[in-house]
């Protein structure tokens, strides 16, 4: 008599079935790490803009244009001097003063950003409790469809329109408010 025949087929068992459903989650699995990797499924970001060259100046003044030189014509301006210019402005951060003072003396993205916003508001000043600098940050770079600064390219100019969004969302944010346009929330 043929014991094979009598017990049936190894994938009619729980071990076989097992077994079987074990390798089909294994291969699954590696199809998609080696397809996470390729980036198949990374999401389409949308594409900074494009620096000029370096040291020309935009021929367009207006609130949309791209800037690439830097707004605050002292050189090297150092922390104290730019917390101060922003404190004048109404523009705060919520780290805390020491954080903020660090983040303007090492990062070249902060010193761009802290400058090109004053730039932005001029001689005036954010009404009621201002913006924070740090959420401005968060505002303008999720405008251009990255997660943190650290992702943006090197060398990269700031929109002058996207900022100014950045800084009316930064301060809806921190006042509860709705404006829509930058003379809404300038003293």
């Amino acid at each position: 008599m043929d014991t094979d025949s009598e017990k049936g087929s190894w994938w009619k068992t729980l071990p076989g079935v097992l077994s079987g459903v074990a390798a089909v989650i294994a291969a699954v699995g590696g199809l998609v790490a080696v397809l996470s990797q390729s980036g198949f499924f990374a999401e389409k970001k949308a594409a900074p803009a494009v620096p000029a060259q370096a040291g020309a100046q935009q021929p367009s003044a207006g609130p949309s244009a791209v800037v690439t030189e830097r707004a605050d014509r002292t050189p090297d301006a150092g922390a104290d001097q730019l917390l101060r210019r922003l404190a004048q402005a109404n523009i705060r951060n919520s780290v805390g003063e020491a954080t903020m003072r660090t983040w303007l003396a090492d990062s070249d993205w902060y010193r761009l950003l802290a400058r090109e916003s004053l730039a932005v508001v001029g001689d005036r000043r954010l009404r009621r409790d201002g913006a924070d600098l740090d959420k401005i940050s968060f505002f303008y770079v999720a405008s251009l469809g990255f997660k943190s600064e650290n992702e943006l390219p090197a060398g990269h100019a700031i929109n002058r329109g996207k900022l100014t969004q950045a800084i009316i969302g930064a301060y809806n944010d921190s006042n509860g408010a709705g404006a829509k346009v930058l003379q809404d929330l300038l003293e």
